[in-house]
């Protein structure tokens, strides 16, 4: 964001948050497919496959909505690391303007981005390593 500021100012800053930040659209639908990824984490932990094709079915959900997390984690670092770095530009290029209730509203919304964002790459990480549970012979 520094080095979109320094090249285009405030104008290309603003364009830049613009592109980057996807619409409220695409936010709820990456928000809402937590929910699905959860169910199959959920089914794929206690219910058990019987079959090969259940299994084959099993596997193409996980593999799926396994990429769903990690769409949604790379969402979440990248608007944490926004919110945490518009209150230093603001001091940096508007100081005069400086409003210290929207400077603590952005770093309290960063931060807890930042802390989902942190939650959300553990249970990844815990999902990618104990997925599922040996089925028995």
């Amino acid at each position: 964001m520094f080095l979109v500021y320094s090249g285009g100012g405030l104008d290309g800053l603003d364009k830049f948050i613009k592109a980057a930040v996807p619409f409220k659209g695409v936010l709820y639908y990456l928000s809402g497919l937590i929910f699905p990824y959860l169910l199959i984490v959920f089914i794929d932990w206690f219910v058990r496959a019987r079959t090969d094709d259940g299994r084959r079915i099993r596997s193409f959900w996980r593999s799926t909505l396994k990429e769903t997390g990690a769409a949604l984690l790379s969402l979440w670092r990248f608007l944490a690391g926004i919110l945490l770095a518009v209150p230093l530009l603001w001091v940096m290029i508007e100081p005069e303007t400086l409003q210290f209730l929207e400077i603590i509203y952005f770093v309290i919304v960063g931060s807890v981005l930042l802390f989902e964002a942190w939650v959300m790459s553990c249970l990844l990480f815990y999902f990618e390593t104990n997925w599922k549970r040996p089925d028995p012979v």
